[in-house]
């Protein structure tokens, strides 16, 4: 029980980098998808490569692994969207 002690007084190991061997090869995918839409995030990327995925009769890729992998190499969001919305004419507007 000496490492329940060690952890409540603040002393325990601290955790290791993520990383898992198949990230390496899907890290160019993710990264191309991410310059072909640079405004989205990870969950728009992981729709975008599971439907890729999905196409080539493969496995899908969990949305928080695709969040690890952008976020672990700067790729979260590449651009941000700054438009300014216009506002509808008072006619367009349904009340």
């Amino acid at each position: 029980m000496e490492w329940q002690s060690d952890r409540l007084k603040g002393r325990s190991k601290p955790r290791r980098f993520y990383r898992k061997a198949e990230d390496a090869k899907r890290l160019p995918i993710i990264r191309k998808l991410a310059g072909q839409r640079p405004t989205y995030g990870y969950l728009g990327i992981a729709a975008l490569l599971d439907r890729k995925r999905r196409a080539a009769d493969m496995p899908v890729v969990n949305a928080k692994r695709v969040r690890r992998i952008m976020k672990g190499n700067h790729a979260m969001l590449l651009e941000k969207h700054t438009a300014v919305r216009k506002a509808a004419p008072m006619a367009a507007r349904s009340w």
